[in-house]
């Protein structure tokens, strides 16, 4: 069958969906939701202008409460995430201007406004005027939902209970408080009535049932991810990565019948509690199925992008860390029921060793100057992680370098080990670079702005400081002097992430945002700087997770003589690189007779 064909077969079937889609509206508006006996559906795939992040959770879909549109999270090559809006009675779907950096969004009861977190901010689009507004800071935020009387419930933080503010901004007032051995509460999601919702406990990934008018809450039910209630009186919600639906009062709270499976396999997560199930007041299901893992595959590549040789084959990959002498490959392997640990490949020999083993979520494989340690990141303590160093033999105790409740990422160590400096985000501001001190233990804020400033990474002989910022509006790399006295030098010219020095630190590369691997000489003088042009070495495909750009896990490392480089590689088929499609199930509510 001809490729023009599919095509014509393809839009034929949409649209036959779309009309049934009006139909059935137009059924349950007149009729009710009996009206409609069978379960329509049909798909949505990633729009090419802005595909789905790699996140396993993407692209959080969110359906309006009247069934009309659904926003969800994209990444466009040029500028990197953003949200995406489609009207179901359309074909395609529309970028909303102004939400560079958004994620997570959430719907306002009567389908005017879109809530979402960006640039460590709650915020809020309006569908009608197209503003954007500011609602309060939301530094690490995981999950909001929004009631009648104009209040948003939201998990502002990772460590931290629930949290409610006006629908119009102002000051959040704390509204659940942790209890002994939990970490963590999110993922809030209204009852009708605008005073009871559901919530997720963790550790342990427990619904809960509270209310704005007392503290107290009631644990109901283990699940993989948050619930949703649905108005046909069902909490819908992910356990064993089925998609399941239960009778639920949403006035006492309680659970009744038995557990109605409603899809064979839904993407939940259950180290965040995560998931990518939405539904609407009238009868529509959104949920994104398949898979939830990302495979990647790390491998050597010369300057001229020939590929040399396979370091790790296809597997669940991430954060990579060259050892100082190049012989030894720190990574992050992730595992979905707590996030994974730190492994070391030894380069020459090709033994694999696991290096850290509690059930904790660690990551941030990062070597110590002197080649024996490695640093990392690990949620032992608390969601935002703490910095730890361990020995690469996997012999003696971990030392806890920085604990705080700040969020941190992306260390990076001076060559003398004194310093320590990485990206920290607290509820302030959404991403700072901070330095530490180790002879002191002091933190201090090495940059400090209203922009997000990222990727810190310490110049060999430690006087100079590559990073990232979006002050211009967009990603590039700059470097300034350690310790910073106000001088700093615009190294990319298009934009750029992931900054790397070579070992002699005489060339600085990084990854422009289409991917592709940039080379600039660097030459300096006293406190004087000069750099090249950026020149382009190779087209990459490196994986850029879910945060786009600005991720959280390094994807690329360079060999000392800079002459090779390491790269977490996305693969480019359908195995590799799963592109399950969002599913829409009009009448949801048919699949409870079945």
């Amino acid at each position: 069958m001809s490729a023009r064909r599919r095509w014509r077969e393809r839009t034929a079937w949409t649209l036959a969906a779309i009309a049934t889609i009006a139909a059935s509206a137009l059924a349950f508006r007149v009729f009710g939701p009996s009206a409609q006996e069978s379960p329509v559906r049909f798909t949505i795939d990633e729009p090419p202008e802005a595909p789905w992040s790699g996140a396993p959770m993407a692209p959080f879909p969110a359906i309006s409460p009247d069934g009309r549109f659904v926003v969800f999270h994209g990444v466009k090559p040029d500028s990197g995430p953003t949200l995406m809006l489609r009207a179901l009675e359309t074909l395609t779907a529309k970028e909303i201007p102004g939400t560079h950096n958004a994620g997570l969004p959430f719907w306002s009861p009567d389908s005017r406004f879109i809530g979402f977190v960006a640039d460590g901010k709650l915020k809020r689009y309006d569908t009608a005027s197209g503003t954007i507004g500011n609602l309060c800071d939301a530094a690490s935020f995981e999950g909001a939902s929004w009631n009648r009387t104009n209040t948003i419930v939201f998990a502002p933080a990772a460590g931290d209970g629930l949290y409610r503010v006006f629908g119009d901004g102002g000051t959040p007032v704390p509204v659940t408080k942790l209890a002994a051995g939990q970490t963590s509460h999110r993922w809030p999601y209204f009852m009708p009535d605008g005073r009871h919702f559901t919530f997720l406990i963790q550790p342990g990934n427990r619904v809960a049932f509270g209310s704005l008018d007392d503290p107290a809450f009631t644990e109901l039910f283990a699940a993989d991810a948050h619930a949703i209630y649905a108005p046909a009186g069902y909490l819908i919600f992910a356990r064993d990565h089925a998609l399941l639906a239960r009778r639920f009062d949403p006035r006492t709270g309680r659970v009744s019948g038995d557990v109605i499976p409603l899809a064979d396999a839904v993407r939940a997560a259950t180290l965040n509690g995560r998931a990518t199930y939405s539904v609407s007041d009238n009868g529509i299901l959104v949920f994104r199925g398949g898979v939830i893992s990302l495979l990647t595959r790390v491998e050597w590549y010369d300057r001229s992008g020939k590929p040399l040789e396979e370091v790790l084959s296809w597997g669940e990959n991430r954060d990579i860390g060259l050892s100082p002498d190049g012989r030894r490959l720190a990574f992050h392997r992730h595992e979905e029921t707590d996030g994974g640990g730190v492994w070391i490949k030894d380069l020459t020999r090709g033994t694999v060793s696991r290096l850290t083993f509690d059930a904790s979520h660690n990551f941030g494989g990062l070597w110590h100057p002197d080649g024996r340690r490695v640093t990392y990141l690990s949620t032992r303590n608390r969601a935002s992680g703490d910095i730890y160093l361990t020995s690469a033999s996997g012999t003696g105790d971990d030392v806890a370098v920085l604990t705080s409740p700040e969020l941190k990422n992306w260390p990076s160590w001076s060559r003398d080990g004194r310093y320590l400096i990485f990206e920290q985000t607290n509820s302030a501001s959404q991403r700072d670079i901070a330095v530490l001190d180790t002879t002191t233990h002091k933190v201090s804020l090495y940059i400090h702005g209203v922009a997000r400033e990222i990727h810190p990474e310490f110049s060999p002989d430690g006087k100079w400081v590559a990073y990232v910022s979006d002050e211009s509006g967009r990603y590039d790399v700059y470097v300034q002097p350690f310790p910073a006295n106000g001088d700093k030098w615009l190294i990319s010219t298009a934009g750029g992430v992931h900054p790397r020095w070579r070992g002699d630190g005489k060339e600085l590369f990084f990854l422009a945002l289409d991917r592709t691997l940039m080379s600039v000489e660097v030459s300096t003088s006293g406190e004087q700087l000069s750099a090249s042009v950026p020149k382009a070495l190779f087209k990459t495909r490196a994986t850029f997770f879910g945060g786009g750009p600005s991720t959280q896990y390094r994807v690329f490392e360079v060999a000392p003589d800079g002459q090779r480089f390491l790269i977490d590689e996305e693969g480019n088929t359908d195995r590799e690189r799963p592109r399950d499609p969002l599913t829409v199930v009009v009448n949801w509510t048919a699949l409870l007779k079945r």
